[in-house]
């Protein structure tokens, strides 16, 4: 939003880079991917390259540990499971399990 003026707010880079951090920190893999092209540009931080790439990978390594938790879902939806396999957060946005097939 601070990105582009969206929804009547000034644009603003350093402010955009703000948010974008403290979702990063928070494990948010698209603010890791736009606060890395932020350093990268030098748009709202100092240009750092190192940081870019650090950030870069950080989300790299986030969606990857998402995409296993979604694959993990989807073969207990497969095996009839309606609970979330041991050891396996659910996904961003899943408020549950998937039913078993053939369940409405």
């Amino acid at each position: 939003m601070h990105d582009g003026g969206g929804l009547g707010l000034e644009p603003s880079r350093a402010r955009a880079a703000e948010i974008w951090r403290r979702a990063a920190d928070l494990g948010n893999p698209g603010a890791m991917t736009n606060l890395a092209f932020l350093y990268f540009t030098g748009a709202g931080v100092p240009l750092d390259q190192q940081a870019a790439a650090r950030r870069r990978r950080s989300s790299s390594r986030a969606r990857g540990k998402e995409a296993r938790q979604v694959r993990y879902y989807k073969m207990a939806a497969v095996k009839g499971d309606a609970a979330v396999p041991a050891g396996v957060e659910r996904p961003p946005g899943a408020a549950h399990a998937f039913p078993p097939p053939g369940a409405e």
